[in-house]
């Protein structure tokens, strides 16, 4: 995993969060450039973790059809389970 980045729950809520402009814009960049050059790695935790975060925290939830096309989305990245050998 030599160049990758390993994405933090938080930068994928802002991905959805239109309530803070700045740190979306920050992180759909982020995101867009990870998936362009193959490098971004997230976990099982982070996506069962955004999921309940964007469907239920946030001041303008998603609904569970678009969430479920952003994990889509996000899994399209290498994907690791911390807890397996």
């Amino acid at each position: 995993m030599n160049g990758s980045a390993f994405l933090d729950m938080n930068v994928l809520v802002y991905v959805n969060d239109t309530a803070q402009p700045g740190k979306q814009q920050t992180a759909r960049t982020l995101l867009k450039d990870l998936l362009r050059s193959d490098s971004g790695v997230i976990s099982v935790q982070v996506l069962s973790e955004f999921w309940v975060t964007v469907t239920r925290k946030i001041q303008y939830p998603l609904s569970v059809s678009l969430a479920r096309q952003q994990v889509d989305l996000f899994a399209l990245m290498t994907v690791v389970n911390p807890f397996s050998n």
